[in-house]
This record gives C-alpha cells, sequence and structure tokens, in this order.
C-alpha cells in the first residue's frame, strides 16, 4: 500500500519492488534491487542484513492481488510465486 500511495507506483510495480523484512534483532532481509546507499546505510547503524536468494524467511504477502477502484480493476501477480489474479 506505502509503493501504491505514496510513491504513486501501478500494482504491478509495487508488487514487484524489492522488500525488507525484520527478521529479528538487528538482523534484516533485503532482496536483491535494494540500493548499496541502503545496504550499507543499514550496516553503519548496527543491522545485520541478510541477501540470500532464495529467502530464509517467508513472505505473507505472496498472493495475487486485485485493486478495485470506481468501476477499474487493476491486476497483479507476485513474482516470487507461481499463479494468476482472477476477479469477476
Amino acid at each position: 500500500m506505502v509503493n501504491l500511495i505514496d510513491f504513486k507506483m501501478n500494482l504491478q510495480e509495487a508488487m514487484d519492488a524489492p522488500r525488507a523484512r525484520h527478521t529479528e534483532g538487528m538482523e534484516i532481509y533485503l532482496e536483491e534491487g535494494i540500493p548499496e546507499e541502503t545496504v550499507s546505510g543499514l550496516s553503519k547503524r548496527g543491522h545485520h542484513v541478510i541477501q540470500e536468494s532464495p529467502p530464509p524467511i517467508r513472505w505473507e504477502a505472496d498472493k495475487p492481488s486485485i485493486w478495485i477502484l470506481i468501476r477499474m480493476s487493476f491486476s497483479g501477480l507476485d513474482r516470487r510465486k507461481d499463479g494468476c489474479a482472477i476477479g469477476y
């Protein structure tokens, strides 16, 4: 939702954007595509940055999404999973 509203991305762009996730303590997982400046900034602040592929964690929001807005519908599919977004 942040990418849709704050960064004005369309639904597919928002779903394709690299993710960051706090795992525990000062440990944070960053997907490929996060700028190196961000990675080094987090490291300098004491975070233990993990960048593994496949991720060592399970994403909860990995479902196909359909966004309905005043008679218009948009769908997006998470590139990290197989599937399709269907609405009717």
